[in-house]
């Protein structure tokens, strides 16, 4: 049987992460609301995967407000709330989801 924290040890590391983001967000022009795209993010790439290990590892990651927009669907109805988190948490909730496969 394996624990959950054996997984967070394979998941969270700086090869991993780096290789989700070339393969899943290098080209990401989306941001939320801290307003950093996957350029910006690349220029200190390095720094935000450190943050990302350190704070899993403590148990001291905390997810940021996530950016909200709205879809209109026309006269007389209510619009869609689209919420969109920032790169980071992405990159995250992307590493949390391949865990539960």
């Amino acid at each position: 049987m394996t624990y959950p924290s054996n997984n967070f040890k394979k998941i969270f590391t700086k090869k991993q992460l780096n290789e989700l983001f070339n393969k899943e967000f290098s080209t990401s022009t989306t941001t939320g609301r801290d307003r950093i795209n996957a350029e910006t993010f690349k220029k200190e790439i390095d720094i935000h995967i450190q943050n990302i290990i350190k704070k899993v590892n403590n148990s001291t990651y905390k997810f940021s407000i996530y950016k909200e927009k709205l879809i209109l669907k026309g006269a007389n109805k209510k619009p869609r709330i689209i919420s969109i988190p920032s790169l980071r948490d992405r990159m995250v909730l992307k590493s949390l989801f391949t865990i539960s496969i």
